[in-house]
């Protein structure tokens, strides 16, 4: 990320003024896909930098210097604590304006954005008072390693103290639709990632200027975000003052959506930080590795799970209970689909993949990804049921099932951490998701939202897991006649198994909407880069 945003802003990130108050409705769909199209660029450039660039910035700072980097942006985004709120801006912008209600619109804003202004004087007591007390809150660290911890932490403390108020930005988007300007940026933040890494690995950069570097990027991609949301009117300097029914809603959707982002905080953001207090720096670096895989994971997801939220609120205001049923199985199967391939590969060859990009000294890892990113499987495809107790405002049930899955979480990584490190983290992490986002959840969805989740599960993952499960089997087998012992080899694998998914998918498991859908996507796509060529 560079170390200013002086750069001219790409082309799917130039904002145009609107005419209208609200998108047309024949501009809902182009925006979807072209929101996708961004995610999945974003996603590219995400994997190009955790398999090109970590490697470099890990044998650049070591393996202890990594860890602290890690520990710090860990840190200070645990602490980073916004009530909820962005959710609940996505929720009420999404929600007033499917009602064309643009007065309520703002005056939920202005009260928002007033709480965020308040809620950052306090973090700054907080990351000082952090600060102060590193010693006592990270025993495991040395000396020398908590200076330098403490410099890192001042830096990106700092910075992010400045970002915090311009949060709001990245709800307000999503809520209104606008996910090309939402997802481009993303990619500009992800391609701005790439060149400060590099720049400090051939300038010979500490992990100063690589916090300084990455605090600074995140800041300009929220700056810009901000004048987007002025410059379409969504964000004023004077707001209109908010109804007293408004301030209620706010109020009780927030004391909920207070537990739910302080349970979501609890899970993998916190490890790093349990790890550094009982295991030390090697497991905090085995932990951060395997939760950049995790990552991967949620970026596949999110990058089609961010783009229904409002449409979701659409069909609950009309009480469309059997199109949500519908939207729920086509996306699910659709994310089945692409997680399958990501995950199975990984199982099948992620030990010779380790030991390509890392070398020796991190077979650990291997299990440590394994445990993390399984349960991804059911959590991420759920993502619209999930849409219908946002847009419903059934926040408090969410609430409860985050809070099953930290406390799950907490009181068994204070077991196992000590004795298994980075493995017993994962262990404990994957536990509080099946325990939270994956029964509790489903409880709440058959029981209070009337979906029919037992259908969703067997249209969805009883079918569209038959031939990653086939391939993962036929593919370890060979492993053990053939092994991947270099970089053109598990290239070739990799691609035999893509192929080998793409058409047992294609042929067997895929509907014929879907893969007409598929089909006019890819011809949509082929026209628009024949017309710009």
């Amino acid at each position: 990320m560079p170390a200013s945003y002086a750069m001219s802003t790409p082309a799917f990130c130039r904002i145009r003024p609107s005419d209208g108050r609200t998108f047309e409705v024949t501009s809902v769909r182009s925006e979807l896909l072209r929101g996708a199209a961004l995610s999945y660029f974003g996603i590219a450039l995400a994997v190009v930098s955790g398999l090109v660039v970590t490697p470099l910035l890990v044998r650049h700072l070591g393996r202890g210097d990594y860890a602290l980097f890690t520990l710090s942006i860990s840190v200070v985004t645990l602490l980073t604590f916004d009530l909820g709120l962005n959710s609940a801006v996505a929720r009420f912008v999404a929600t007033f304006e499917a009602s064309k209600d643009r007065q309520a619109t703002l005056e939920a804003l202005g009260v928002i954005r007033r709480v965020y202004a308040a809620l950052d004087l306090g973090l700054v007591l907080v990351l000082t008072a952090v600060w102060l007390s590193a010693d006592r809150l990270f025993p495991a660290l040395s000396a020398d390693e908590l200076g330098r911890f403490r410099v890192a932490f001042a830096i990106t403390g700092i910075l992010m103290v400045v970002n915090f108020p311009l949060q709001p930005a990245n709800g307000t988007l999503q809520g209104l639709g606008r996910f090309v300007a939402l997802r481009g940026s993303d990619v500009a933040w992800r391609f701005a990632s790439i060149v400060v890494t590099l720049v400090a690995v051939t300038a010979d950069l500490g992990i100063y200027w690589l916090v300084f570097g990455t605090a600074l990027s995140s800041l300009a991609i929220s700056a810009y975000r901000a004048s987007a949301c002025l410059r379409w009117g969504m964000w004023q300097w004077r707001y209109p003052a908010a109804s007293a029914p408004i301030r209620r809603e706010i109020a009780r959707y927030t004391s909920w959506s207070v537990v739910v982002a302080l349970g979501q905080r609890l899970m993998i953001t916190v490890m790093p930080a349990i790890l550094a207090a009982m295991a030390g720096t090697h497991d905090v670096a085995g932990f951060a590795i395997a939760a950049m895989f995790e990552g991967y994971v949620w970026l596949i997801a999110n990058a089609v799970n961010g783009l229904f939220l409002p449409r979701v609120a659409r069909l609950v205001l009309e009480q469309d209970t059997d199109a949500i049923q519908l939207l729920m199985t086509r996306v699910g199967r659709f994310q089945v689909m692409v997680l399958a391939l990501f995950i199975g590969a990984f199982i099948a060859f992620g030990p010779a993949f380790l030991r390509l990009w890392l070398g020796p000294g991190f077979d650990d890892v291997y299990a440590v990804c394994l445990v993390l990113i399984v349960p991804s499987l059911i959590i991420y495809s759920q993502e619209v049921a999930m849409s219908v107790v946002i847009a419903r405002g059934e926040i408090r049930f969410r609430a409860l099932c985050t809070a099953i899955a930290a406390v799950v979480n907490l009181l068994l990584a204070v077991v196992l951490a000590p004795h298994l490190g980075a493995l017993g983290a994962a262990i404990s992490v994957a536990t509080g998701s099946v325990a939270g986002y994956i029964i509790a959840m489903n409880i709440v969805y058959t029981k209070v939202m009337s979906l029919d989740i037992l259908a969703f599960f067997r249209q969805v993952h009883m079918r569209m897991l038959l031939i990653p499960a086939v391939l993962v089997g036929l593919f370890i087998a060979l492993g053990h006649y053939w092994r991947w012992t270099s970089v053109a080899h598990l290239g070739l694998a990799i691609l035999a198994f893509t192929l080998l998914y793409a058409l047992g998918m294609w042929k067997w498991i895929l509907n014929t909407d879907e893969t007409k859908f598929i089909g006019n996507f890819s011809r949509r796509l082929t026209r628009k880069g024949a017309s710009k060529s």
